[in-house]
C-alpha cells in the first residue's frame, strides 16, 4: 500500500508490467518481470534487456520506460516516498483538471484507494513530509467540491475519514501536527514541518466549508487550544501556516455558533487576536525605525 512503502521496514518488490492489449488482441507476453535485486541497475539498461527478449510495441515503450524509472529510484525509503508522492500528486492534478470521470474510472482500476489515502492521513507524522503533503493535497482535491465530484464518492471518503465527529481521521492528523514541535537550531526540519502542517490546515478548510458538520473537529477543546498557542509564532517559516490557520478559525466561527463560542468565550480568542495583532503592528513599526535609521 501507499503507506507500507514509504516505511523504512518495507523492501522493494519485483518488478511487473502488464502488457496491453494491441486491437483486441493479446500480447504476447501478458507481464514482464525483473527481479528486486535489479533494481539498482540503470533504468535504460533494463528497458533494453526487456526489449530483447519481448516484443512490445513502440506506443507503449514510454509507459514501460517510466515505470522501470520509478522502481529503480525507489529501492531506498526515500526514493520510495518520492515515488509515493509523485503517484498523489498525479492523481490530485487529474483529479482537478480531468473532470469527475477520471476518479469513478480511477476508482474502478484501484478500488482500495480511499482505505489506502486513510491509513496514510493516519500514519502523517511517520510517512515524509513529500508523501504527506501529497497525500492531504489529492484528498483536498477529491473532497473539493469546486472540481464537482461525484457526490457519492465525497461522501464515501467523508465518512470514511470521519469528518463528523472530532475525533476523525483528519481531525487526529491535524492536531498531531499543531502539537508537534520541531527543534528551533534545525531549520530544515521545521521548513519540512510546516508545510504538511499547511497542507492539512488547507484540507481542513476545504472539509469545513464543504462539510459544516467538520467544525465539530474544530469545537473540540484540544484542537482550539492548539490553534491558538500556533497564533503565538512570529518566526517567518510559521507565517503560511499561521495565516491558514486563522482563516480556519474564521471560517469555522462563520459557520458554527458552537465553534464561536468555544473560541471567543471559553479560549478568550478575541484577548488572544488583540495580542497577535499588536505584536505584529510592534514587528511593522520597527521595521518602518530600521528603514528610516538605514535612509540617514
Amino acid at each position: 500500500t501507499l503507506c507500507e512503502a514509504c516505511l523504512p521496514e518495507r523492501g522493494l518488490g519485483d518488478f511487473s508490467y502488464e502488457v496491453p492489449w494491441l486491437a483486441g488482441k493479446p500480447p504476447a507476453a501478458a507481464s514482464l518481470t525483473l527481479p528486486a535485486t535489479a533494481a539498482d541497475q540503470n533504468p535504460e539498461a533494463l528497458l533494453k534487456e526487456l526489449l530483447s527478449v519481448h516484443t512490445l510495441p513502440e506506443a507503449y515503450q514510454p509507459a514501460l520506460r517510466l515505470k522501470l524509472s520509478l522502481w529503480c529510484h525507489a529501492r531506498s525509503m526515500e526514493g520510495r516516498r518520492e515515488v509515493v508522492a509523485i503517484s498523489l500528486y498525479a492523481l490530485c492534478n487529474a483529479v482537478r483538471h480531468l473532470g469527475p470521470g477520471f476518479l469513478h474510472q480511477h476508482l474502478q482500476k484501484r478500488p482500495g484507494l480511499f482505505a489506502e489515502l486513510c491509513e496514510v492521513l493516519r500514519g502523517i507524522q511517520l510517512i515524509g513530509h513529500e508523501a504527506g503533503v501529497a497525500a492531504l493535497r489529492a484528498t483536498c482535491a477529491i473532497l473539493d467540491s469546486r472540481y464537482g465530484q461525484n457526490r457519492t464518492e465525497m461522501t464515501q471518503l467523508s465518512q470514511m475519514l470521519g469528518l463528523s465527529v472530532p475525533h476523525g481521521i483528519v481531525a487526529c492528523a491535524l492536531r498531531g501536527l499543531l502539537s508537534e514541535t520541531p527543534p528551533a537550531s534545525d531549520s530544515a526540519a521545521q521548513e519540512r514541518h510546516y508545510k504538511v502542517l499547511l497542507a492539512a490546515l488547507d484540507l481542513f478548510q476545504i472539509t469545513t466549508a464543504s462539510n459544516h458538520q467538520t467544525t465539530a473537529q474544530l469545537g473540540h477543546a484540544g484542537m482550539i487550544l492548539a490553534m491558538l498557542e500556533l497564533m503565538q509564532k512570529t518566526d517567518l517559516v510559521s507565517l503560511p501556516a499561521v495565516a491558514a490557520m486563522l482563516r480556519c478559525l474564521e471560517l469555522a466561527a462563520e459557520v458554527s455558533g458552537t465553534t464561536a463560542i468555544v473560541l471567543f468565550r471559553e479560549f478568550h480568542g478575541l484577548q488572544a487576536f488583540s495580542t497577535r495583532l499588536r505584536q505584529e503592528v510592534d514587528l511593522l513599526l520597527g521595521l518602518d525605525f530600521q528603514d528610516r535609521k538605514s535612509v540617514v
